[in-house]
């Protein structure tokens, strides 16, 4: 087990709670997958896991609902292997009210989508409409409505139903981002972005185009920062040749 820390006073019954931290690895000779997870009394329960490699910080994240009184409640972190320095920031634990949310965007889609609709009738004698109903009925969304979508929040069912059903166009969070499919130079890794294409071909959602440079330094890998000129030109090269000519599915985008 890693580091914990206890929430029994803290946890109420009956509530969804998100959990969220940064976590980064040191003297790894390779990747390494980190989950974060619950203990309630004698069980536990995995709110999600990342696989990260050294020196790049990682969000790793989850969801849970407490509906049984216990004596004890903990969230923790683990996984790296023994001798591998786990470093973690950020660690927030914190109520999520669906409800007043819920109200929220809907009073936000009604002021942002919903318009005034004028109709217009010719070749009637508007001396006969008098009376007559009309009845308006949507048979489908003429809009994109979409929200970032991540790999850890496949691992969470209900999280992918409530996806499927509210949403019809997706982007990835940091899925195809340079640092999460080359973390290490030359080899690519494009495993979580095919199965979040898969997800969403599957579910007819369509996908929105990602970044393929990251200009953020403080995310650029230390190997890709060190190259000189030359090799920095290879380097963007291989990025876009291997993103978009053949390495996993993600070419589709």
């Amino acid at each position: 087990m890693g580091p914990a820390q206890m929430i029994t006073e803290k946890a109420k019954l009956y509530l969804t709670y998100q959990v969220s931290a940064w976590v980064k690895i040191k003297q790894a000779s390779g990747p390494q997958s980190v989950n974060v997870a619950l203990g309630v009394d004698s069980q536990w329960v995995n709110g999600g896991q990342v696989e990260i490699s050294n020196d790049i910080w990682h969000e790793i994240g989850g969801s849970f609902r407490i509906e049984k009184q216990a004596a004890k409640v903990m969230i923790y972190l683990q996984g790296p292997a023994a001798g591998v320095d786990l470093m973690v920031a950020g660690l927030q634990f914190f109520p999520v009210d669906r409800r007043a949310r819920f109200r929220h965007l809907k009073r936000q889609t009604e002021k942002i989508r919903m318009q005034d609709l004028i109709l217009k009738f010719s070749g009637l004698d508007s001396s006969n409409l008098l009376g007559t109903s009309v009845r308006i009925r949507q048979l489908q969304n003429s809009f994109p409505f979409g929200s970032a979508i991540r790999r850890l929040s496949m691992d969470n069912e209900g999280f992918n139903d409530f996806f499927v059903e509210n949403f019809n166009w997706a982007v990835f969070g940091n899925e195809l981002k340079q640092y999460w499919t080359e973390a290490q130079q030359g080899n690519f890794n494009y495993k979580d972005a095919d199965e979040l294409l898969n997800f969403c071909t599957q579910n007819n959602i369509q996908v929105r185009g990602h970044c393929i440079l990251w200009e953020e330094v403080a995310t650029v890998q230390s190997s890709v920062q060190s190259l000189n000129k030359s090799d920095l030109m290879k380097a963007v090269q291989n990025r876009l040749t291997g993103l978009l000519t053949g390495q996993g599915e993600v070419q589709a985008l």
